[in-house]
C-alpha cells in the first residue's frame, strides 16, 4: 500500500508498559513489547508520553517525518522521558534505523 511505502516509522526503545504513548490525536496505553509506530504519513505530528492516567507527567514533541523516514527515539528510565535527541550516538541510531526496513521490530 501506499502508506507502508511512503510512511514513516517511529521507532521508541525502552518505553516500560504501561506508559501512554500517542501520536496526533490517538493515544495507547502500550504493552511491554511495544517498539514504536510505523507507517505514519508524511508531514508534521505530535508525539506524547507519559505515565498511565497522570496528565502532569505528559511529555510532547514535534516530529516532522518525512516519506520512509524513520526517526528513533530512546525511554530515559530516570527521567521518565524521551532522552533529548535520539538518546544514544549517531552510529547505534544508523543500526536501528536499518533494521526497520526488514521489519526486525515487528512483533
Amino acid at each position: 500500500s501506499a502508506r507502508a511505502e511512503q510512511g514513516g516509522t517511529l521507532l521508541c526503545l525502552d518505553v516500560p508498559g504501561g506508559t501512554e504513548f500517542g501520536v496526533d490525536c490517538t493515544i495507547w496505553s502500550v504493552g511491554p513489547k511495544f517498539q514504536g509506530v510505523k507507517m505514519v504519513p508524511p508531514g508534521l505530528h505530535l508525539s506524547l508520553a507519559g505515565g498511565a492516567g497522570n496528565d502532569a507527567t505528559r511529555i510532547a514533541e514535534f516530529l516532522w517525518i518525512a516519506p520512509s523516514e524513520v526517526v528513533v527515539r530512546k525511554w530515559d528510565l530516570v527521567n521518565e522521558a524521551f532522552a533529548p535527541g535520539c538518546g544514544m550516538g549517531e552510529e547505534e541510531a544508523e543500526r536501528y534505523k536499518a533494521g526497520v526496513a526488514p521489519d526486525d521490530f515487528d512483533a
